[in-house]
């Protein structure tokens, strides 16, 4: 619909996007059309034309007759209201190019050749982002429409294809949302204002783990809000740019960053046990009630992005067997799929710990309730068989109606349980 208070040039871009639109839904734009049917916008269909507003009327009318002068439309007055009121106004398709080249548009069978050429010109290497980039071009290649999934404003669109580059061309480093921006779209800002959620949507569809929140997603990408870093605590030994440096002092623990995790290298880790929990309360009160020999703590504060998953990778590629791997995490949808999501990118063998029926049924009373909307994804777990070792616990979470977050269970039972 047109908008109120335009200037008479706006005005005529205006009316010919609204014809040139249905142009394009028309049997003309494709060469099909047997019969020759006008193209027409009745001025019923313009927002304020009706309304009392003379000097809007008045606008538009200064700009229909110059395009009438043009040749590129005719003007259907209203029966005894000729240049008072029009009906209706008819595109010249004699001058449809000329129609285009005034509203500064471009036809869509141009405009869709110009962007199956952008979108082959990326040459993304990532997998989903060469996934994404094959369906926008089956569209236009085979059905001949713009692709659903792209924006079609100019600007937001190169945006995005410019986001689809930057994450090609930054490769598997993680990096903070805003620097991101900042690098390839000139503006820190303009990532989370304007391509975000679109973003997210893509890798929603196209990623390896299309379930996982918003920000999860986007830390598969690389591209996280705040830096993150690993919590440990155990018997590890390092090297970073050749420097040796012993971490087991640290009693109570100590983070390590993402970049740290990156560069170093495993020098020793003299354990038989490793254990992975959820929470940095429940990390925290571990650390503090001390270890038992031979036990190596690590806290992944949720979802393990990218790099996390690297270094838990190389840790058990280290140990290279003969030690035990553990998850203690929260008995609820999230927690599930974290170990899930764990056992199968980087260790295959994870056993869940304190995540079972008989620890549900001793402190539910400390669960808390749950809507109908999360009982429907608990129950889709069911359905997915890698996951039939929790299939009993989430039974009896579905019957008693609550989750159950790991915090509710004492620390010492972790260690009555792995002696």
């Amino acid at each position: 619909m047109i908008r109120e208070k335009w200037n008479d040039a706006m005005m005529e871009k205006e009316l010919l996007k609204l014809l040139l639109d249905k142009y394009e839904k028309s049997r003309h734009a494709t060469g099909e059309a047997r019969i020759r049917r006008r193209v027409t916008v009745k001025t019923s269909e313009l927002s304020g034309y009706h309304q009392r507003d003379i000097e809007y009327r008045k606008s538009l009318h200064r700009a229909a007759l110059h395009l009438e002068q043009a040749g590129v439309l005719a003007i259907e007055w209203v029966p005894g209201e000729t240049g008072n009121l029009i009906q209706a106004l008819h595109l010249t398709l004699e001058k449809v190019a000329e129609a285009y080249r005034i509203a500064g548009e471009k036809p869509s069978a141009d405009a869709r050749e110009d962007l199956g050429k952008r979108l082959a010109n990326l040459a993304l290497q990532l997998p989903w982002g060469r996934a994404f980039v094959q369906d926008c071009l089956k569209e236009i290649q085979e059905k001949q429409k713009y692709p659903a999934q792209l924006p079609r404003e100019p600007q937001k669109l190169d945006w995005l294809l410019r986001v689809l580059a930057g994450l090609d061309d930054k490769g598997p480093e993680e990096m903070l949302e805003r620097i991101f921006s900042k690098r390839y779209l000139g503006n820190s800002k303009i990532f989370e204002q304007q391509v975000r959620r679109r973003l997210t949507g893509v890798l929603r569809r196209y990623g390896e783990e299309p379930t996982l929140e918003e920000e999860d997603l986007l830390a598969e990408a690389g591209l996280v809000r705040s830096s993150s870093e690993l919590l440990i605590c155990g018997p590890l030994k390092l090297t970073i740019q050749g420097k040796l440096a012993d971490l087991t002092p640290f009693a109570f623990g100590i983070g390590i960053g993402t970049d740290t995790l990156e560069s170093l290298e495993i020098a020793s880790c003299d354990c038989s046990t490793v254990v992975s929990v959820e929470n940095k309360a429940t990390f925290r009160e571990l650390a503090r009630a001390g270890l038992p020999a031979g036990v190596f703590l690590i806290c992944l504060g949720g979802f393990a992005g990218p790099v996390k998953r690297r270094f838990m990778g190389k840790l058990k590629h280290f140990l290279d067997g003969g030690v035990s791997c553990y998850h203690w995490g929260d008995m609820d949808y999230g927690g599930i799929r974290i170990f899930q999501h764990l056992r199968r990118t980087c260790i295959p063998d994870l056993q869940p710990l304190l995540m079972e029926a008989s620890i549900y049924r001793e402190f539910s009373h400390l669960g808390e309730e749950y809507d109908e909307t999360y009982r429907v994804k608990l129950q889709t777990l069911l359905l997915d068989d890698t996951l039939a070792i929790f299939h009993e616990l989430l039974g009896i979470m579905l019957q008693e109606g609550r989750t159950l977050e790991q915090e509710a269970v004492p620390v010492t039972r972790l260690w009555n349980r792995i002696g």
